[in-house]
C-alpha cells in the first residue's frame, strides 16, 4: 500500500472455492498486477474468499512479503455466487477486481481497469481483451468491447464475458450475483451476472493488451465444469436489452480482410521478438480475420503482452503449451449459429405471464395429438386469469392441425431446421427454451426432444419446472424388441426429478413401477374422446343393418401405416377371409409414415390383398362416414390405450382389437367388443368379424360399449383428475 493514503484504491478478491493446489499461481499473478498498480500509484488489497470448507495451502510469505495487505475470507455461502456478493462485502476499495482460484491475469490489468472504470461516470464493468484457454481446452477467446458488439442472440448463444472483472464497489454492490446451483456449471453465475448487469444498464467493456489466462481443469465435477446452458435470468428485463438485432453469420463465408488487421500483421512482423513468438502472433492475427470476421486491431497482442504470456508461464508452467502454440490454437468470438436467434424468436412471443406448457412433435395427427388436445382444453379451464397455457410443437409445423389448436392456447412452433442440427445441440437447445420460459409445469407428450434433453441437463429443466412426462405404451424396434425414452439407462437418474408420468392405463402403469420404480409418481389419467359425450346413433349400419349371406361385412382400419400397428397382418387377414368365402370389403384410412419406396410396395400389397386404401385423415373418426361400416379393427403389435377405440365405441362401432397393452381396459371381450390374442392371430380375427355378422351381437356391443365408455372416459373425469396434479389453477 502507498504509505501516504489511507484510502485503497483496488480490492481483488480471490474466489477459491474449489481445487486450491492451482491457489498459488492465481495469488502470484495478482501481486504481480498489485505491484504494477502501486508502482503506478495505486494502493492494493487482496482477499482470498472461501468457504470454511476449503482448505487453503500455507500463504503466510505472501502475506508478509508484499505491499499489499492480503486477507483471508472464511464465507458460509453455499453457492458461488453468494461467495462472490460476501466478498463484495468486505472489500473496502474504490473499484473491485474479481478472478478465480487457478486463473492468472497479465500485470497490466488492474491499472488499466482501474483506470477505465474511474475515467467514465457510466456505470461499466471492465475486462480483459482477450481470455487465453489452458489446460483441458485450449482456444484465445476475443471479448466484445461493450454492448455495440453484443446482440440478444449473443447473450443467449454465449457467455460474452469472462469472470475476470473489475467495477466501482458502488456499482458491484448494486448487482449481486444470483445463488445459482453448482450443477449449472463452472461460471454460471457469471454468466447471469453479465447478462442482468447489462440488461439492468450497467456497461461491461474490454480494456486492450491485457488477458485473462483461464485454467481449464480436467475435473469431470459439475461445480468445474464449464457452463454449457445459460442460468435462469430476467428474461423481461434481457427483452428491453436496447440493441435486439442478431448477427447474420454464415460459417461457410469468409469475411474480407481488414485493413486495421493488414497494419497490425505487418507491425508484427517487425517486432523484436523470438521468432517462434513473431510467427505465432501474425498467424493469430490472420486467422482472426479469415475466420471469424473483422477484429480490432487493438486486441492484437503487443510486444510486451507477448512477454507478459512469457513471465506467466514462470509462475505456472502448465500455460506453457498454450503459449508456445499460440498460433495453433482456435480463435474464437461471440457468433450466432441460428441457435440464439430462434431462442429470441421464440421468447419474444413465448414469454410474459406465467405460463403451463404442453410439448408435443405434432397436433391434429395420431393419438399423441389428441391426448395433448386434452390436456390443453382441460389446462385452460383450469387455468387463473394471470395465466396462460401453450402449445410447443417439435416436429414438422405442416404436421400440425392449425384448426385442431384450442381456443385461448398459444402456439410456438420450432422450424424443421432443428433436425439439421447434432444432438447436443437440439439439447441445449431445449434446455435453455425451458429456463427462458420458466413455465410453471410442462406436459410433455412423447416429445423425445424434451426427454432428449433431460439426459444431459435435467437439474436446469427441473429446477423452476415441473416436468411431467407421458409414457402410454412401448415402442418397437425394428427387431420388435420394446424401448421406451424413459426406461433408457440415460433416463434413470433424470427420471427421479421429473414431477411425474401420465399414462392413459393401468397396464403402463404397472409396468413402470416393475421396471424403473416410478408408482409413487405415476398418475393414471383415462382419456375422454370427446369434450362432450356425443348420443349413442343408432342409425348406422352398425346397429341397423340385417346382412344377407352374401352381402359384405364392411370393416375400418383407421391407423397410421407403420411396423407397430401391423398392416401386414391386415392383409394376412383379407387374404385369409377371401379363402374361408367371408363376404369383407376392408377400407383402410391413415397416413403412412414409412419411407416412400417402402409405403408405395405396402399400397401395392394392400392392392393386391383387396383392400382399398382411402388416404390419410385428421380431426379423429368423428372426420369419416362410420355409419357406412359395420366394425372398427386394430391389428397393432403394441399400444398403450387407443383413443381410437374410445372414440369407436362413443360412436357406435363395434371393435375387434389385438389384447396388447391397455386396449383390455376398455375392449372387454364380449361386453365392449372382441379380443384376439395377437396380430399374428389371424383366425381369431376371421372368427369375430364372423361372429359380427349378426346384427344382434352388434347392438349388444354397441350399447354395452357406449355405456362403459361414456362412465370410465367422461370429459368431467379426465378434467378432475388433471385438477388432481395441477390444481385448479394450471400450473399450482
Amino acid at each position: 500500500m502507498s504509505a501516504n493514503s489511507d484510502v485503497i484504491d483496488v480490492s481483488v478478491l480471490v474466489i477459491a472455492d474449489r481445487d486450491t493446489r492451482s491457489l498459488r499461481p492465481t495469488v502470484h499473478s495478482v501481486l504481480a498486477a498489485t505491484a504494477r498498480a502501486e508502482a503506478l500509484g495505486l494502493s492494493c488489497e487482496v482477499i482470498i474468499a472461501t468457504s470454511r470448507s476449503i482448505k487453503l495451502p500455507p500463504l503466510e510469505s505472501h502475506m508478509s512479503s508484499h505491499d499489499s495487505p492480503l486477507h483471508i475470507l472464511r464465507s458460509d455461502a453455499t453457492t458461488r455466487g453468494g461467495a462472490r456478493n460476501e466478498a463484495v462485502r468486505s472489500a473496502t476499495g474504490t473499484t473491485v477486481a474479481m478472478i478465480d482460484s487457478g486463473d492468472m491475469m497479465t500485470p497490466d490489468f488492474l491499472a488499466r481497469a482501474h483506470s477505465a472504470a474511474m475515467s467514465t461516470d457510466r456505470e461499466c464493468i471492465i475486462h480483459a481483451a482477450a481470455v487465453l484457454s489452458f489446460g483441458r481446452k485450449n482456444e484465445v477467446r476475443l471479448l466484445p468491447h461493450g454492448r455495440e458488439d453484443l446482440a440478444l442472440a449473443d447473450l443467449i448463444h454465449h457467455q460474452p464475458w469472462s469472470s475476470l472483472a473489475l467495477g466501482r464497489r458502488r456499482t458491484l454492490s448494486t448487482a449481486p450475483f444470483k445463488e445459482i446451483p453448482a450443477s449449472y456449471g463452472r461460471d454460471a453465475e457469471v454468466w447471469a451476472w453479465s447478462v442482468d448487469t447489462l440488461s439492468s444498464g450497467i456497461d461491461h467493456r474490454s480494456v486492450a493488451q491485457t488477458m485473462h489466462l483461464q485454467r481449464e481443469t480436467f475435473s469431470t465435477n459439475a461445480a468445474d465444469a464449464v457452463a454449457r446452458i445459460l442460468p435462469p435470468i430476467d428474461m423481461t428485463g434481457l427483452l428491453r436489452y436496447p440493441d435486439t438485432a442478431p448477427i447474420a453469420h454464415d460459417p461457410h463465408v469468409r469475411t474480407p480482410r481488414h485493413g486495421g488487421l493488414d497494419r497490425a500483421a505487418r507491425f508484427a512482423r517487425r517486432l523484436p521478438l523470438p521468432g517462434r513468438l513473431r510467427a505465432a502472433l501474425k498467424r493469430v492475427v490472420e486467422r482472426g480475420a479469415d475466420r471469424e470476421g473483422a477484429v480490432a486491431s487493438d486486441t492484437c497482442p503487443s510486444a510486451e503482452l507477448l512477454e507478459m504470456l512469457r513471465e506467466a508461464t514462470v509462475l505456472d508452467p502448465a500455460v506453457s503449451w498454450a503459449v508456445e502454440n499460440l498460433a495453433q490454437l482456435p480463435l474464437w468470438r461471440p457468433r450466432d449459429d441460428g441457435h440464439g436467434a430462434l431462442l429470441e424468436r421464440l421468447l419474444s412471443q413465448g414469454n410474459g405471464r406465467r405460463t403451463t406448457l404442453v410439448a408435443v412433435p405434432w397436433l391434429g395427427i395420431g393419438g399423441g395429438g389428441l391426448v395433448a388436445t386434452n390436456y390443453l382444453r382441460a389446462l385452460i379451464e383450469l387455468a387463473a386469469n394471470d395465466e396462460r397455457v401453450v402449445l410447443l410443437t417439435t416436429g414438422d409445423p405442416a404436421r400440425t392441425v392449425l384448426d385442431a389448436v384450442p381456443d385461448g392456447v398459444s402456439l410456438l412452433q420450432i422450424p424443421t431446421l432443428l433436425d439439421e442440427r447434432d444432438g447436443y445441440w437440439r439439447q441445449r437447445f431445449f434446455a435453455q427454451l425451458v429456463v427462458f420460459l420458466a413455465p410453471r409445469s410442462i406436459i410433455s407428450v412423447n416429445c423425445h426432444h424434451i426427454t432428449d434433453a433431460m439426459q444431459q441437463f435435467p437439474e436446469q429443466i427441473t429446477d423452476a419446472t415441473d416436468l411431467y412426462l407421458t409414457m402410454f405404451g412401448f415402442d418397437r424396434r425394428v427387431s420388435g424388441l420394446p424401448s421406451s425414452p424413459l426406461t433408457d439407462e440415460g433416463m434413470r437418474a433424470p427420471l427421479s426429478l421429473a414431477a411425474g408420468i401420465l399414462t392413459d392405463n393401468s397396464t403402463m402403469a404397472s409396468r413402470l413401477k416393475e421396471i424403473v420404480t416410478v408408482e409413487h409418481m405415476t398418475h393414471v389419467h383415462l382419456q375422454p374422446a370427446f369434450p362432450v359425450t356425443p348420443d349413442l346413433d343408432r342409425g348406422g349400419a352398425a346397429y341397423s343393418d340385417d346382412l344377407a349371406d352374401d352381402e359384405p361385412i364392411r370393416v375400418l382400419w383407421p391407423h397410421r401405416l407403420d411396423a407397430e400397428k401391423r398392416p401386414d397382418a391386415l392383409i394376412k387377414l383379407a387374404r385369409t377371409l377371401n379363402s374361408h368365402g367371408i363376404a369383407a370389403e376392408i377400407d383402410v384410412w391413415g397416413s403412412p409414415v414409412v419411407d416412400s419406396s417402402a409405403a408405395d410396395g405396402l399400397l401395392t400389397d394392400l392392392a393386391g390383398a383387396g383392400i382399398r386404401y382411402r388416404g390419410p385423415y385428421a380431426g379423429g373418426l368423428l372426420s369419416l362416414p362410420l355409419t357406412d361400416y359395420h366394425l372398427l379393427l386394430l391389428t397393432s403389435q403394441t399400444e398403450g390405450l387407443p383413443l381410437v377405440l374410445v372414440q369407436s365405441l362413443l360412436l357406435g362401432l363395434p371393435v375387434v382389437a389385438t389384447a396388447v397393452g391397455g386396449v383390455p381396459e376398455i375392449v372387454i371381450d364380449g361386453r365392449t367388443g372382441l379380443l384376439v390374442r395377437g396380430p399374428e392371430d389371424v383366425e381369431e380375427m376371421v372368427d369375430a368379424i364372423r361372429r359380427l355378422r349378426s346384427s344382434a351381437l352388434r347392438r349388444t356391443l354397441i350399447e354395452q360399449g357406449y355405456e362403459y365408455a361414456a362412465a370410465q372416459h367422461s370429459w368431467a373425469s379426465f378434467r378432475s383428475r388433471v385438477a388432481e396434479v395441477f390444481g385448479e389453477s394450471a400450473g399450482n
